[in-house]
C-alpha cells in the first residue's frame, strides 16, 4: 500500500507543472470571462436604452403618462377616466401609478413635451425592473451569469414586449423573482410583502401566491402555522396599505379589478346546462391541487409550478403580446437551472423566441389567414411541449432525495484531542445551527471532575459513561420526542440542572464513544471518526488544555500515557465502522506543545460506496494537487491534499457537483470554510447527498 502512495505522489509530482499550467490559465479564462460578459452586459442595456427612446410604442408611453398627470392628493384618476367612460385607461392597481408618478414628476414640474425625453422617463421603471430581473436571479443561481445573460437578458420576448411594445408586466414579474430570493434566503414578512407588492402592481401576481403557501405548508417544520399566518398578514396588510386611498373607490374597483382585460379568465369556457366550466380557472385550480398533493417540495419544483401556472393561462386565454413575458422569464429560471440535465433547453428557449417573433412581429407582414393560424398554432403547440419538458424534470429534480422521516444523525468520535469540536463546528456551518441539535458526549459521563473514581478509571472506559442512556437518548431526538439531559460544565467540571432538548432536522454527537454500541451504530447515518497523526494529537492535546484547562505540560503527558491502553481497546476499533475517516499529519519536525504549529496534511478514507472520482479530477483541473487510490481489503478510498484551498473555489466545486444543495441544508446558506475545514465540508456534504439520494425513478 506504501509503494502505491509513493508511486502515487511521484506521478502527481510530474504532472505537478502541467496543472499549475493548467490552473493559471483557467484562472485567466475565468477572468476573461468576466470581463465579456459585463461588455456584453452593458451592449445589451445600451441597445434597449437607444431602441426603446427610439421606437417604444408613443400610444402606450402617451396614455400612462396622460393617466399620471390626472393623479394628485386631491384628484383621483380613475374617476376622471370612469366618468369619460374608458374603463380601459389604466388598468393596474395603485403601486404602478405611484411608480410612474414619481418617474414623470420632473417631467410635470420642468413641463417636459420632448418625445425623446418623455420615453426616456416611461423607459426607467421598465430598464429598473429588467436589471432587478437579471441581477435576482443570479442571487437564485450564483456562478450562471452566462446563462442568465443567454436566457433572460438577451431575450428578444422580453425586448419586444417591454422596450417595443412598452408593455409593463416586466415590472410585476420582477416582485415575484425578488419574492423568490427572498423564500431562498427565509425571510417570510418580507416574502409577503413583496408579493403585496407586485399584487399592487399587476393582479396576476396572485396566482404565485397558492403556490409559495403550498411550499411553505410542505417544507416549513417548525412553527409552520406561525410562521405562514405572519406572512398573509404582512401580504394583507400590506395589500391594504398601497392601495387605502383608493380601495373604497367605486372608479377603481371598476377599472382595475373589474377591467375588462381581467375578464380573459373566462374567454374559454364549457358550457354545462345553465352554468359554465371556465377552463383556464379549472386549469390552475388542478395545477394548485397536483402541487399540494406532493408530500416533499424542493425550489426546483416551486419554480416548475410557478412556471406551469403562467405557461397554462397563457395557452387558454386569448393571445396578448405582453402575457408571454410571465411564461418566458419564468421557463427561463428553469432553462438556467435545468441546462446541465435538459441539452435542449438551448432550443426550447430559441423556439420559443423565434415563434412568439413570427406571431406578433411577423404577422403585420403575412397577409394570409391561414399561415398567421399556422405559425400561432405552432408557438401554442411549442409552450405544452415546453410545460411538458419543465414538468417532466422538475418532478425529477424533486425526486432526487428522498423525504426524511427522521432526523439526520452524525457521529464524530475520535481519542481527546484529536478536533473533534472543529469538525463540529465546521458541520454546524455547513448546516447551520437553526438546523442542528449537537449533543456532548461529556454529558453523559458519571461522575463530575474531581470524583474519586477518576482514579481508578478514565474517560475512555465505557463503564464511566451512561452509554445505553445516551443511546435511548438519540433514538427519541431521531424519532422528533424531545429529552432531558444535563450538559457538562468544562468551566466548572460539574453538570448542569436538567436541561429540555428539542429534535431538529440534524442531530450531531460528538465524543469518544458514538459508535460503541451496535444501537448507536445503527442510528448514526454519517459515521465520521478522527484519526489524527499520534504526535500532532498530543501536540493540540497539550497547547488545549495548558490554554484552556490549567493543566501543566506533565499532567497531560501522563494522562495520556494513562489512557493510552483504554484508547487502544475501546476507541481506535470504533474506527472500522466508520464512514468517513479524517487524518491530519504533518511531515515536520516540531516541538510538542510549542508555540509553532507545524504544516498539515490532511487525508481523508471513505468508504467505496461514494464515487467521488468526478470530483476529484475537477480538483486536478484546477491545480490543486490530489492523490486517490483504493486500499487492498475494498473497504475504503484515500485521499490525500497537500494543500489548502480557498472557500470559493470549494463552494464552485459543490455547486458544480452536488444537486440541490438547498435541501440537503433545509435552505441553510452554507458558510464555507477556507482550507481544510471546507474540504471537510465539502466530502462531508458530499456523503450526505449519496445518503439522502433516492433510487432511479422510472415513472414522472
Amino acid at each position: 500500500m506504501e509503494n502505491n502512495l509513493k508511486e502515487e505522489f511521484n506521478l502527481k509530482k510530474n504532472l505537478n507543472k502541467n496543472l499549475n499550467k493548467n490552473h493559471i490559465e483557467n484562472q485567466i479564462k475565468k477572468v476573461t470571462n468576466g470581463f465579456n460578459l459585463r461588455i456584453i452586459l452593458y451592449a445589451l442595456i445600451l441597445i434597449k436604452v437607444v431602441s426603446a427612446i427610439l421606437l417604444i410604442d408613443n400610444k402606450m408611453m402617451t396614455t400612462v403618462a396622460s393617466f399620471v398627470s390626472h393623479f394628485s392628493i386631491s384628484e383621483n384618476p380613475w374617476d376622471f377616466y370612469l366618468s369619460e367612460g374608458n374603463l380601459s385607461m389604466f388598468p393596474y392597481p395603485s403601486l404602478m401609478l405611484y411608480i410612474f408618478k414619481v418617474f414623470f414628476l420632473p417631467a410635470e414640474l420642468l413641463r417636459i413635451e420632448n418625445k425623446w425625453l418623455l420615453n426616456g422617463l416611461y423607459l426607467l421603471p421598465i430598464l429598473i425592473a429588467d436589471l432587478s430581473i437579471y441581477f435576482n436571479l443570479n442571487r437564485l443561481f450564483p456562478n450562471k451569469k452566462g446563462r442568465l445573460l443567454f436566457f433572460y437578458f438577451a431575450s428578444p420576448v422580453v425586448f419586444y414586449a417591454s422596450y417595443i411594445l412598452g408593455q409593463l408586466d416586466v415590472i410585476a414579474v420582477a416582485f415575484i423573482i425578488v419574492a423568490l430570493c427572498e423564500l431562498k434566503e427565509k425571510r417570510y414578512l418580507r416574502l409577503g410583502i413583496i408579493l403585496a407588492l407586485g399584487f399592487a402592481v399587476k393582479l396576476p401576481v396572485l396566482f404565485s401566491l397558492p403556490l409559495v403557501l403550498i411550499y411553505l405548508f410542505r417544507t416549513l417544520q417548525r412553527d409552520r402555522y406561525r410562521r405562514i399566518a405572519e406572512m398573509l398578514i404582512a401580504f394583507v396588510l400590506t395589500s391594504i396599505m398601497v392601495n387605502l386611498p383608493f380601495l373604497f373607490s367605486e372608479s377603481f374597483i371598476k377599472m382595475v379589478y373589474f377591467n375588462p382585460d381581467q375578464s380573459l379568465l373566462y374567454h374559454l369556457y364549457l358550457p354545462v346546462g345553465s352554468f359554465k366550466i371556465y377552463i383556464a380557472y379549472l386549469a390552475i385550480l388542478v395545477i394548485y391541487a397536483r402541487f399540494l398533493m406532493y408530500e416533499k417540495i424542493n425550489r426546483d419544483l416551486l419554480h416548475n409550478f410557478l412556471a406551469v401556472v403562467y405557461t397554462v393561462f397563457v395557452l387558454l386565454v386569448p393571445p396578448s403580446e405582453s402575457w408571454y413575458v410571465w411564461s418566458f422569464i419564468l421557463c427561463a429560471v428553469l432553462f438556467v437551472s435545468l441546462l446541465d440535465k435538459v441539452k435542449i433547453s438551448y432550443l426550447l428557449s430559441l423556439g420559443f423566441s423565434l415563434l412568439y417573433l413570427l406571431t406578433f412581429v411577423g404577422g403585420s407582414y403575412i397577409h394570409n389567414d391561414n399561415i398567421s393560424n399556422l405559425i400561432f398554432t405552432t408557438l401554442e403547440g411549442a409552450l405544452f411541449f415546453i410545460v411538458y419538458v419543465l414538468y417532466k424534470y422538475g418532478i425529477k429534480s424533486n425526486r432526487v432525495y428522498k423525504k426524511k422521516e427522521h432526523a439526520t444523525l452524525i457521529g464524530i468520535g475520535g481519542d481527546s484531542g484529536v478536533g473533534k469540536t472543529t469538525v463540529k463546528h465546521c458541520i454546524e456551518a455547513l448546516i447551520g445551527h437553526e438546523n442542528i441539535v449537537p449533543i456532548e458526549s461529556d454529558g453523559d459521563h458519571k461522575w463530575e471532575r474531581g470524583d474519586i473514581s477518576w482514579n481508578t478509571i478514565t474517560h475512555l472506559n465505557p463503564k464511566a459513561n451512561y452509554l445505553y442512556r445516551q443511546a435511548q437518548y438519540l433514538k427519541a431526538l431521531k424519532n422528533g420526542s424531545a429529552i432531558e439531559r444535563v450538559e457538562y460544565d468544562h468551566d466548572t467540571g460539574a453538570f448542569t440542572e436538567p436541561i429540555k432538548v428539542y429534535p431538529n432536522d440534524f442531530i450531531i454527537v460528538a465524543g469518544l464513544h458514538p459508535f460503541f454500541l451496535p444501537q448507536t451504530r445503527k442510528l448514526v447515518d454519517l459515521k465520521i471518526y478522527i484519526d489524527t497523526e499520534e504526535s500532532l494529537r498530543r501536540h493540540w492535546k497539550i497547547k488545549r488544555d495548558v490554554a484552556s484547562r490549567g493543566y501543566s505540560i506533565d499532567q497531560i503527558q501522563k494522562q495520556i500515557d494513562a489512557r493510552v491502553e483504554d484508547a487502544q481497546k475501546y476507541i481506535t476499533p470504533q474506527k472500522n465502522y466508520a464512514d468517513l475517516i479524517i487524518r491530519y499529519y504533518s511531515e515536520d519536525d516540531f516541538e510538542m506543545g510549542g508555540c509553532v504549529d507545524p504544516s498539515l496534511k490532511l487525508e481523508l478514507m471513505m468508504t467505496l460506496e461514494v464515487d467521488v472520482e468526478p470530483l476529484l479530477d475537477h480538483f486536478t483541473l484546477n491545480g490543486i494537487d490530489v492523490v486517490h487510490y483504493y486500499d487492498a481489503d475494498l473497504k475504503f478510498q484515500h485521499i490525500h491534499f497537500n494543500r489548502e484551498i480557498e472557500s470559493m473555489l470549494i463552494a464552485q466545486f459543490a455547486e458544480n457537483f452536488i444537486e440541490n444543495i438547498e435541501e440537503i441544508v433545509n435552505g441553510h446558506k452554507i458558510r464555507w470554510e477556507n482550507g481544510y475545514h471546507g474540504i471537510i465540508q465539502l466530502f462531508t456534504l458530499v456523503w450526505l447527498s449519496h445518503q439522502f439520494k433516492k433510487g432511479e425513478e422510472n415513472e414522472l
